[in-house]
């Protein structure tokens, strides 16, 4: 999950009475020996503050759900660039942590939090709608993309505008003698948004996988659908509980205050009309008399930390390429586990497990052990840490992305064409042209480039039983193939025979997207079919698939998915009806599924059949991500919570929402960082790109600790 959330220190929820709010809650209640059992101290909660609990979960649900599916859509679907794809999902989170601070603003400063979350929920739920109408590509055919593209305008706008307030309108529940209740609170608070993002990266993804409609082999429209719901049922779940809450006072915004003296000091320091006049000590003292010394004081105050929020934003840029470039990365991986099968964006359920997990773990022993012998004392210390970690983090994804890429299949060059042959045949084969030759013993398999221009010349060699022939093919030369394409192979068969005879199909050399493989048909052309002769695939007496078998030479395939829990060994079968004859279906062998690969199924003219791999499947087993999502996990509780930690004891009590907005800002800018170099496709190898962004994080940290050491603290504990 990622932390750009409600993780994240919503510092506008803490009062005078000390709730810290979030996170630092949920790890500080850890430690206070409560007198009364849970159950009794739930009894004494607000029934408002069920509402607000049951809303956050089908809101996070809603949000993480159309998150986890999003960057597929728009690489499968829309068949977008990586790069043009990293951009756009990327712009869209930029948005969703920048309108936090209007949101703020507003809800603070005119409509109060009830009004603010109540309007933006019913926009959050219009945007889910279009998302998943947009997505129905059959219906809305070319106006899909510009539809899902404005409702992802949307959806950011609402999730911002609701972010910094539903844990500060939960808290403003508790009436002011609630103190441990209150901190209580958002220990759940926090499980809540967990438990909604865990459950939304596994059955979201799954319906998206799983599920065929809209004429394809997934279903991006369900997929989306669900969080649609979601969000209509948190909606309603707000608004029952309207007569239950508490609606605190409108008092104006600290964070509008802070903006106006910051701006009335710019413009006062650049407006000084006599040059005898002495500069002032500090830019912000322009902002006297107008506004408070005590205003002034803090505000310069807030400019001194947030220098230390610089390596934040790289920070950022990182950590929220998990829900893009790692998931890319992801579908290009094998995500057979034994008789399971893990979808790429399932992935991420990988982060809200270790969550909770790891930060009782950590707050119960390992910080408690490393503090008795000195170490980790402060947050400053565990942020350096955290920041150290996140550059293994991705230089360990680097070196992945390295393996992973040796194994993707390369595509032809420009004019080129790859040729798979295959000898079916009892006699040793030459094949020769003028940029290759070989020979080929039977039933071996060999695969190489040849230019288009060029011809292929065959000759069976000592083979005593047959009559002595030669046969030419030229690929590019295909009266069905006007144009040479790099990207469609051309897959030769050589049958049994006492001459040469072969068939040949066009294939794709392209890996399979959506985790399927794909099975092309080859028939012998003496084998008497009728028109509807179809392949069928069984798995476990059920029907997988359907491929009707048509001329040889057309592109003849079928895409079929794994199962999710299955041994995704299929049993393949002809059916065959004669005119006027009934059906019959005949065995003809068993293939196994392999994601991303192509196979070929040959039936030769007594009806026999085997299965070749034609283009290979992807390699690298998806499990080795688990050991950079563990390393980023563990560096998000070192860097997050002590920044967190570290805003809060050093942010005056006026400042806490201020502190909030500023942290919401290196999100904004560690996103744009991120659409700079990936969207705009600035470093074309990928490997390069992820140490890039590895070395900035390291000059980053190098930073950070130049930085931590000159910080001068409110608290010495810092």
């Amino acid at each position: 999950m990622e932390k750009n959330d409600e993780k994240h220190f919503n510092m506008s929820s803490l009062d005078s009475n000390g709730a810290i709010g979030e996170k630092m809650l949920e790890v500080n209640s850890k430690f206070k020996h409560q007198e009364d059992s849970l159950i009794s101290s739930l009894k004494r909660y607000p029934r408002s503050v069920f509402f607000c609990l049951v809303n956050e979960f089908a809101e996070r649900f809603s949000f993480y759900g159309m998150r986890a599916v999003l960057i597929l859509l728009l690489t499968n679907v829309y068949l977008l660039q990586d790069s043009t794809a990293k951009l756009i999902f990327h712009a869209f989170i930029s948005l969703a942590y920048l309108s936090p601070l209007f949101g703020s603003i507003i809800a603070d400063g005119f409509l109060g939090r009830y009004k603010l979350i109540l309007y933006m929920s019913l926009l959050y739920l219009l945007g889910q709608i279009l998302i998943t109408v947009g997505s129905v590509t059959s219906v809305m055919q070319s106006a899909s993309q510009p539809v899902v593209y404005f409702s992802l305008i949307i959806i950011a706008i609402a999730t911002g505008g609701i972010k910094p307030c539903v844990s500060s309108f939960a808290a403003d529940q508790f009436p002011a003698d609630m103190v441990r209740e209150r901190s209580q609170f958002f220990s759940f608070f926090y499980m809540s948004i967990n438990l909604g993002s865990f459950l939304s990266f596994i059955i979201t993804p799954y319906l998206r996988g799983q599920v065929s409609c809209d004429g394809r082999e997934t279903c991006f429209p369900l997929a989306f659908g669900i969080p649609a719901f979601c969000m209509g049922l948190a909606t309603v779940i707000f608004l029952a509980g309207r007569s239950h809450y508490y609606h605190a006072p409108v008092n104006g915004t600290v964070l509008l205050q802070v903006f106006k003296c910051v701006g009335h000091a710019v413009k006062r320091r650049f407006a000084r009309k006599s040059p005898n006049q002495p500069p002032l000590p500090h830019w912000m003292d322009y902002a006297s008399p107008k506004y408070s010394d005590q205003l002034i004081e803090n505000v310069k105050h807030i400019f001194r930390m947030s220098v230390l929020f610089i390596p934040a934003v790289m920070f950022s840029t990182l950590y929220d390429q998990t829900g893009s470039t790692w998931i890319l990365q992801a579908s290009r991986m094998n995500g057979r586990v034994g008789h399971l099968t893990i979808l790429p964006d399932q992935m991420s359920t990988v982060n809200p497990l270790f969550i909770i997990t790891l930060v009782p773990l950590f707050e119960g022993l390992v910080y408690p052990a490393l503090v008795k012998r000195g170490y980790f004392q402060r947050p400053l210390t565990r942020m350096t840490c955290g920041v150290m970690l996140m550059t293994i983090t991705f230089a360990l994804s680097g070196v992945l992305q390295i393996v992973i890429s040796k194994n993707l299949i390369t595509q032809p060059d420009l004019n080129t064409r790859r040729i798979v042959l295959h000898n079916d045949d009892p006699c040793t084969l030459g094949y020769s042209s003028n940029s290759t030759s070989g020979l080929l013993l039977p039933n071996d398999v060999t695969t190489f480039d040849i230019p288009c221009t060029e011809s292929i010349t065959f000759q069976r060699i000592n083979c005593s039983t047959s009559v002595p022939s030669v046969e030419q093919l030229r690929p590019g030369a295909d009266q069905e193939e006007k144009l040479c394409v790099p990207s469609d192979g051309v897959f030769v068969n050589f049958w049994p025979e006492t001459v040469i005879r072969f068939n040949y199909a066009i294939y794709s050399v392209k890996q399979v997207d959506n985790s399927m493989t794909r099975f092309y048909v080859l028939v012998d052309d003496t084998v008497s079919l009728s028109e509807n002769a179809t392949l069928i695939f069984h798995e476990d007496g059920t029907v997988r698939g359907r491929l009707k078998i048509r001329s040889n030479r057309h592109v003849n395939f079928i895409d079929l998915k794994p199962n999710i829990l299955s041994t995704n060994i299929l049993l393949v079968s002809l059916q065959n009806c004669p005119l006027g004859q009934s059906c019959k279906e005949i065995f003809l062998s068993t293939a196994e599924l392999a994601m991303g690969g192509s196979k070929m199924v040959l039936v030769n003219a007594k009806l026999k059949s085997k299965v070749l791999d034609i283009v290979p499947s992807y390699g690298m087993s998806i499990l080795w991500q688990v050991p950079q999502w563990f390393l980023v996990t563990v560096s998000e509780i070192f860097f997050q919570i002590s920044g967190l930690e570290f805003a809060y004891a050093e942010a005056d009590e006026s400042m806490k929402s201020v502190m909030s907005a500023f942290w919401l800002m290196t999100i904004f800018f560690g996103n744009l960082i991120v659409m700079l170099i990936s969207g705009t496709h600035l470093i074309k190898d990928l490997v390069v790109e992820t140490f890039v962004y590895a070395a900035l994080m390291a000059l980053c940290t190098i930073l950070f600790v130049f930085l931590s050491r000159r910080y001068k603290p409110r608290s010495i504990n810092i």
